[in-house]
């Protein structure tokens, strides 16, 4: 920064006007310190009188007063800066100049930035922890036997938005996790968790991926479809492909969070799922961390089933129509042929002529429900 000429001017006549006021009693004095606290021009300017002392107590009271630098006249005129803050360098001249400090009262020019502040930053809070939840509002125009919302933290900052379904008393009750299938997160999925729950379950269910789809269109490439029992989702995770270990890391939030719902047992986990959600519950797991007990796999297995029976450990059940055109009913029973050679408990029942949809607007629905709680009762019952 450059003094201009008439600021020099303004600067001799005041320091000339303040010295000849000084008290006898302040010659010479080595009190650090100004005469008189700054008062600031609106061009961010101010003329002092530095009582002496060393460079570090000169630069302890410009800052103290606000100001970002202090500029200093020696015997020969010459300005030099002390910067506060700034880089070494630039105070080097200032520095050599008064080396030894100043012996007795000194005029000095405070120079206070015109820029304004910066504006204070709140630090970005960090993410929540994937599977952590909070309780939520219902849905609009969706109609639940519970009320119990809540909103689960998936990966990527998705939320995966879920209904807690329970069963009559107090518990601990073990726990479900219901996986809706390419179809989508629907109120079809909140009665099929009534039924699981009125068996003696604590059931989370929610929409593990975003938005409807055909389910019987392409699994790598389903067609997007406006439901009419639809429940909108659209902070939930994108749909991954059908056997993306991403997609196991979604369904492996709501694990987590349904372990730490009040009055279940997080010991006695169980995942039941449909269609899309009946592979990537097998795939949960095969590949997920968490400690899983039971597995009800409802319309189709992954395919690589001897690869796949040699990571899992859990007890399955696998309901499937034996003439399925949307999962190969092969993939089950290669599935079910590992897991009986390692010695795994493993349940099946294959229905005779019947494909993909064995769930919803058929008469196989009460027997594969009735099969589905039976085995989880068996399974994670005491």
């Amino acid at each position: 920064m450059t003094i201009p000429t008439s600021t020099k001017r303004a600067v001799a006549v005041a320091i000339l006007a303040v010295t000849m006021a000084l008290p006898a009693s302040l010659a010479g004095a080595q009190t650090a310190g100004f005469v008189s606290p700054p008062v600031f021009s609106k061009l961010g300017v101010a003329y002092v009188v530095f009582l002496g002392g060393s460079i570090e107590e000169l630069e302890a009271a410009t800052a103290a007063s606000g100001a970002s630098g202090a500029w200093a006249q020696d015997t020969t005129g010459r300005f030099s800066q002390l910067a506060i803050g700034g880089p070494s360098f630039v105070s080097a001249a200032f520095r050599a100049t008064y080396a030894a400090g100043f012996a007795g009262p000194t005029a000095i020019v405070l120079i206070r930035s015109s820029q304004p502040s910066p504006p204070a930053t709140t630090p970005t809070p960090a993410p929540p922890t994937v599977g952590s939840w909070t309780t939520a509002q219902a849905p609009s125009g969706v109609v639940s036997s519970s009320t119990e919302w809540i909103a689960v933290a998936a990966p990527d900052g998705k939320t995966i938005l879920a209904n807690v379904i329970r069963p009559q008393g107090a518990g601990p009750y073990p726990v479900v996790v219901l996986l809706h299938g390419q179809s989508g997160f629907s109120t079809d999925f909140l009665d099929l968790g009534e039924e699981i729950a009125d068996a003696g379950n604590v059931v989370l269910v929610g929409c593990w991926f975003a938005g409807n789809y055909d389910g019987a269109s392409d699994p790598d490439a389903p067609t997007p479809v406006t439901l009419p029992e639809g429940i909108p989702c659209p902070d939930g995770p994108t749909l991954k492909a059908v056997t993306s270990p991403a997609a196991v890391d979604d369904v492996a939030a709501l694990v987590v969070a349904a372990k730490t719902l009040s009055g279940v047992r997080n010991d006695r986990v169980g995942l039941v799922g449909n269609s899309r959600g009946s592979i990537v519950g097998l795939l949960t797991g095969a590949l997920s961390a968490e400690s899983i007990q039971a597995i009800v796999a409802i319309g189709g297995a992954p395919p690589g089933g001897t690869l796949l029976a040699a990571q899992i450990t859990e007890s399955v059940l696998l309901l499937q129509g034996d003439t399925d055109s949307v999962v190969p009913v092969v993939n089950a029973q290669s599935l079910e042929a590992g897991l009986i050679a390692l010695g795994r408990t493993v349940e099946s029942h294959y229905y005779p002529n019947h494909g993909h949809g064995i769930l919803f607007d058929t008469p196989l629905h009460g027997d594969a429900v009735a099969r589905t709680t039976t085995f989880l009762r068996e399974q994670l019952g005491d």
